[in-house]
């Protein structure tokens, strides 16, 4: 079995300070949430979607994947960040560079990666955060 748990946490849209207070809450929910699930050590669990929490900035990533007790999937693009203003037509600052979206696993799984950058029919990015995917193999 694979367990995904997607998330959105808090953005800094309610002060940095706040977001970040509140994200770390988040993060400490959603371990115990996965926790009470009591998931076999031998089923893989994910932990997918927007964490809010830039890769860039020094302690934020480092102590998301530690309260999260997991670990990031590599992953290899292009692109260096998910949320990018002068590459996203839907990001309103031209100047926004981030890693905000992670596909995180419990670090007792190992999983390889694969990154593929889905857009419409006519070629424009679907979201305003570049996707984050994963191909995992038993």
């Amino acid at each position: 079995f694979i367990h995904v748990f997607n998330t959105h946490t808090t953005s800094n849209e309610t002060g940095e300070e706040r977001g970040r207070k509140t994200r770390l809450q988040e993060f400490d929910l959603m371990r115990r949430f996965i926790f009470k699930m009591k998931v076999p050590a031998n089923e893989l669990v994910l932990m997918v979607g927007d964490f809010n929490e830039n890769k860039y900035v020094f302690d934020q990533y480092p102590t998301m994947l530690n309260l999260l007790e997991a670990e990031e999937i590599a992953v290899f693009y292009d692109r260096h960040n998910t949320w990018d203003g002068p590459a996203n037509s839907l990001v309103d600052d031209d100047k926004a560079l981030a890693i905000l979206d992670y596909v995180l696993y419990d670090k007792t799984s190992l999983v390889p990666s694969e990154v593929l950058k889905p857009v419409n029919a006519e070629g424009q990015d679907l979201c305003d955060h570049q996707p984050v995917s994963c191909t995992v193999i038993f």
